[in-house]
Formats: C-alpha cells, structure tokens, sequence
C-alpha cells in the first residue's frame, strides 16, 4: 500500500508536459506542442469550420474543427491551447461569414454541446 502511494506522489511531482500552442498569421494556422510543429494548414484550404463543446465532468472545452479538404484532415483547436483566445478573435477575419458572437452561442448554456457549422465553402 505504501508503495502505491509513493508511485502516486511521483506521478504529481512529475513536471506537466508543455501546453500545445496555436500560432495564427494571415496565411493560416500552425499548431506546436514542446516546440514541435504538429499540424499546419492555410486558410484558403480550409472547407468547413464547426464548433462545439465537449462535457469534461466539472467544465467545458470549447473546440474548433477546421476541414481540409486537400489533406482529408480535420485538424481541431481547443481552449485549452495557448492562442485560442487569439484565435478565436481573430476568425471572422479570416472567414467573414461567421457571426462575431459565435462563441458566446457555443458557450452557454454551460454542459451543453452546441455543435454549430460556422462556415462551409459553398460548392462549386
């Protein structure tokens, strides 16, 4: 029993991995997590961006799946990220179809999903 205790105070003594980080500029968006690029995309390619909440027990995460039809992808943002704020700011910029309100919509009422397709590139 002890020693199950001690595992357990090492595991809360052990350093957080570092946060994944969003990097938005005006060609598109970038995501790092411990200073290695995980995904990257350009705004032109994106086809589709929906929002949506995910139900974490005691609190909502927030996310942003943006579809890239060229890479058959869909690369998701959270939160959680750093630059989320940033990005969340800055994206009727860069799709000017989307209301400015789009997050507070998605955010309350709390625990709900909310699922919404913000933007979809008409078909041609």
């Amino acid at each position: 029993m002890f020693q199950a205790l001690q595992r357990f105070a090492e595991r809360l003594r052990k350093p957080k991995s570092q946060p994944k980080r969003l990097e938005i500029t005006d060609d598109g968006l970038a995501l790092f997590e411990s200073g290695r690029e995980v995904y990257r995309f350009r705004w032109t390619d994106v086809s589709k961006v929906e929002t949506y909440k995910r139900d974490l027990f005691s609190v909502d995460m927030i996310c942003l799946d943006f579809a890239v039809d060229a890479d058959q992808m869909v690369y998701m943002a959270h939160d959680e990220m750093d630059g989320f704020s940033e990005l969340s700011s800055h994206l009727t910029r860069y799709f000017p179809s989307i209301a400015p309100d789009w997050w507070s919509e998605v955010a309350f009422p709390a625990f709900a999903t909310k699922h919404r397709i913000l933007y979809e590139r008409p078909s041609a």
